[in-house]
This record gives structure tokens, sequence and C-alpha cells, in this order.
């Protein structure tokens, strides 16, 4: 995602068809959505989860929301992956990086699984070593994504060459070198590992699907 906009979007091409997750950020809390906003009347960012339909021989956008709920961040987050079994990963809070919810697991039903604040996921040392800036500690930049089924798991290998791996079933975390992670040592030496995630930058341009459904309903 980038500064000055209003939304982020994540997504995965799954076998069947895709996923997409839109955030709107929190009433009153951006000159870009008044309070009480029809998108989102909360205090809290807002997360629309869906599952788009593969295009035919015509390109037309078919989305079916499979959830729809709050998010933790204040705001929002700054970025977010999203799993082939549609577990939602979000990093950190927008604008203050590397702080509270560093890291928060969501389960394929949109039901917070564990957030973390920086503080719990790194050592002492590990976040001095960091980028740091005014209000914020960049501590996952140029970080490695990597999700697996079997076991599921989800790993962010850090520049630094260490690695945290996420038990997505339950939020549990391990903190350590990126060799110590057999199946992560595995993926890192395939030349194209289909469990490899990446952070899509997005615009509004690109993540209007939930405006296009609120003007297609009957008035």
């Amino acid at each position: 995602m980038t500064y000055g906009k209003i939304s982020i979007q994540a997504s995965v091409e799954m076998k069947s068809s895709p996923l997409l997750c839109r955030v709107i950020f929190a009433s009153g809390r951006r000159r870009s959505f008044p309070p009480k906003s029809r998108q989102n009347p909360s205090d809290k960012p807002l997360c629309y989860f869906y599952q788009l339909d593969y295009p035919g021989e015509e390109w037309k956008i078919a989305p079916h929301l499979l959830w729809k709920a709050q998010l933790v961040n204040p705001l929002m987050p700054m970025e977010a992956v999203v799993s082939m079994r549609g577990y939602l990963v979000t990093l950190n809070d927008y604008g203050e990086v590397g702080y509270n919810n560093a890291v928060s697991i969501y389960d394929p039903r949109g039901r917070l699984i564990r957030t973390y604040a920086l503080d719990e996921l790194l050592p002492a040392q590990e976040r001095n070593e960091v980028v740091h800036s005014t209000s914020s500690r960049w501590w996952n930049l140029k970080a490695k994504y990597y999700f697996t089924e079997h076991p599921g798991r989800f790993y962010v290998v850090l520049q630094s060459g260490k690695a945290l791996e996420f038990n997505l079933a339950n939020g549990n975390f391990i903190f350590g070198a990126a060799a110590r992670f057999i199946e992560l040592d595995k993926l890192q030496k395939k030349p194209s590992a289909g469990e490899y995630t990446e952070i899509w930058q997005t615009s509004l341009r690109f993540s209007s699907i939930t405006d296009v459904l609120q003007a297609q309903k009957p008035r």
C-alpha cells in the first residue's frame, strides 16, 4: 500500500478462484472518509474478504463476500497477505510501523487468532538493528513471506537472516535463524516456490469492488 490512500488490498491466486481482501479506514480518522460514513460507521478499520470468480470469455468481476469484520488496528494495517486457505495476516499499524499489531493473524472466517507487538516478536538486539524513523521501526523492510499448508505455517524472513515461524492454527511463533526451519529452508532453495507470497502495492482504482457492489444494490 502507499501513503495517501484510503484502502489496502491483498490477494492470492487459488486453483479454483482468487481470494481478495479490502480494508477501509476507520471513520473519522482521515478526511477522505467522514465520520459515520456509509462505508464504515465504526471506530475500527473494516475488512471485506472476497472470493472472485475467474472470468470467462469476457472480463467480468463476480465477487462473493466471504466475511466482513473489524480489524484490531486503530486506523488500518500497513500491509496484508492472504494464504491459499484463506488466512489473512496483516502487518503493522498504518503510520506506526514496528510497534503494536506488528503481526495479526485472522482465520478463514475473519476471527482474530493472535496479534503481536514487535517487542513480543523480536529480541531487543534485533529491534535495535532495524532502520528507525521518526514514527516507525522498519523491521520487515525487504522481508520475504511464505505460507505452507501442511502444516499450516506463515514465515517472515528478515534481511538479517533470521525468521519468524507462525502456527496458523493458534498463532504461536518461534524466532530464530532461517536455516533452523526445515520447511522454510526447503522453500528458499526452490527457484520459484509456490508458497512465496508478495505484498502488492495498490490504489483506489484497483480496490473499488465494495463500492461497485453497493452501487448495484436496488434503492
